[in-house]
């Protein structure tokens, strides 16, 4: 915990690690808030919210109303349990909008139990699988690789009134650079 702030202060990732589960598995993440080097002024605390998943207890999802979350220099853990198969997304719900600009936004995937077992299709084509989007039991949701895709936007106005410690245009944004996986194109296509 000591090293957190040397170590990662000015070393932000867009997007987020993409976080991978077996279902049924257990998650405890610390989530530590090292504040900005860049804009002192600002004290936000930052959460972790997983979109869409269910079953969170209201005091680990992340919405800064019914939940903790870690002030500057703080850190707060978390405990999810991974019960539901499914591609979700995890974000900071403080500030949501702003904190998504600023790339606090990234994947999580729930491997479903039937992951590893074979399967081959009843369709005529003699496809196998031993990965699987949910436990369909039939092989149908089968696949062969997987790739994080993270689609996001950034909004130029935004980020150099938010620097230049301007009053922010909330209701204007306007995403003016799409990005796949934190890049924006050319690097989408490199």
């Amino acid at each position: 915990p000591a090293r957190v702030v040397p170590d990662f202060t000015l070393k932000a990732r867009s997007p987020a690690p993409t976080i991978v589960l077996d279902q049924d598995q257990e998650l405890y993440l610390t989530m530590s808030n090292v504040g900005m080097v860049m804009r002192p002024d600002l004290f936000d605390p930052h959460s972790v919210h997983y979109h869409g998943f269910p079953n969170a207890a209201p005091i680990f999802d992340g919405l800064p109303e019914p939940s903790p979350t870690a002030n500057m220099g703080a850190s707060f853990s978390y405990y999810y349990k991974a019960a539901v198969p499914g591609t979700y997304f995890y974000h900071c719900h403080v500030e949501a909008a702003e904190h998504m600009q600023m790339g606090m936004i990234g994947n999580t995937w729930i491997r479903p139990r039937q992951n590893g077992t074979a399967y081959v299709l009843q369709d005529g084509t003699a496809r196998s699988f031993s990965l699987f989007a949910y436990n369909d039991g039939d092989g149908s949701t089968g696949y062969d690789k997987d790739y994080p895709l993270q689609m996001t936007g950034f909004d130029s106005v935004f980020h150099d009134q938010h620097i230049a410690v301007q009053p922010l245009p909330f209701a204007a944004m306007f995403d003016n650079y799409p990005m796949i996986n934190g890049r924006g194109y050319p690097d989408t296509a490199n």
